[in-house]
């Protein structure tokens, strides 16, 4: 939310002018906009916590008991609610920044979601070199850095498109290699090493993960 919002101050000069002078006024008490914004969020888990802690100190006999168990229920909903919204808000602000990333290709499609990104390197006779993944719910890209570097913004160009129904993951038994996997598909096979044991671990376990969870799906339609 605050990403969007702060994109159309940019994009809009004049309203981002205007939201700085209200900023400036003394009701406002040096606070930024975006502040009060979160405020209805950020109340619900309060309001939840006082309710627990209300409910605690009550009989079950009470004449408020049960108004207050029905009170919590609903409060507990909402706060979930929220913060589920917030964070697909989060996944999709991140999905729009990769779409402007990756150009022309058709990124966000309904039913997608993002599930993992990061840079690997691949291993090859040749020698070593950084390549981009974006593990999404229905396939893997495995991408290349295009033109100038600039950081996080830097383009990418889809290489592979791996579909999950195709791919598999392999671990080395070698000490040696414990940073190290092999992902195979009749599209692209490659090895791949990670940064450290912990993100390669992490890798193995969104990929076989989401695997898992596409056959799943797909399953339930036969």
């Amino acid at each position: 939310m605050n990403f969007h919002f702060d994109e159309v101050c940019q994009r809009y000069p004049k309203f981002g002018k205007l939201v700085k002078e209200f900023e400036k006024l003394p009701r406002c008490q040096h606070l930024k906009l975006k502040h009060f914004m979160l405020k209805p969020v950020q109340r619900l888990p309060q309001y939840k916590l006082l309710l627990e802690d209300y409910l605690k100190h009550l009989d079950s006999d009470s004449d408020d008991f049960d108004d207050t168990t029905l009170a919590l229920k609903i409060v507990s909903d909402a706060a979930e609610h929220a913060n589920d919204t917030v964070k697909q808000g989060d996944k999709f602000q991140t999905m729009l920044k990769l779409q402007s990333r990756l150009g022309d290709w058709e990124f966000i499609r309904p039913g997608r979601e993002l599930l993992k990104e990061g840079e690997l390197q691949k291993i090859s006779r040749k020698g070593v070199g950084s390549r981009y993944f974006i593990l999404l719910s229905d396939c893997l890209l495995y991408t290349t850095y295009h033109g100038s570097w600039a950081g996080d913004s830097t383009s990418l160009k889809v290489s592979y498109t791996i579909p999950l129904n195709q791919l598999h993951v392999h671990v080395p038994t070698a000490e040696d290699f414990q940073m190290e996997f092999s992902i195979t598909s009749n599209v692209r096979s490659c090895t791949l090493r990670a940064r450290n044991v912990q993100e390669r671990n992490d890798w193995l376990d969104a990929l076989n993960s989401a695997i898992e969870e596409y056959r799943s799906r797909k399953a339930t339609f036969i």
